[in-house]
């Protein structure tokens, strides 16, 4: 994913918390929304749906799938 999303966005890279993968994917998600929200209010700007993170999150819900 890094060669996908460097060229659009610095890539800060997180270690998840939790006993499941589940859980670990939700603390992911969680941390992203709100450095999402808070560069919206640091910007003044209202936060609102982007594509890049849409396809991310669809790439992650394939990925879920074919791990299944």
């Amino acid at each position: 994913m890094k060669r996908i999303y460097k060229r659009k966005a610095k890539i800060i890279e997180i270690w998840s918390e939790g006993d499941d993968d589940f859980s670990k994917a939700i603390y992911a998600l969680h941390i992203g929304d709100m450095a999402s929200v808070y560069k919206a209010m640091k910007d003044g700007v209202e936060a609102e749906p982007v594509n890049l993170i849409a396809q991310l999150k669809e790439e992650l819900y394939q990925h879920s799938r074919s791990s299944s």
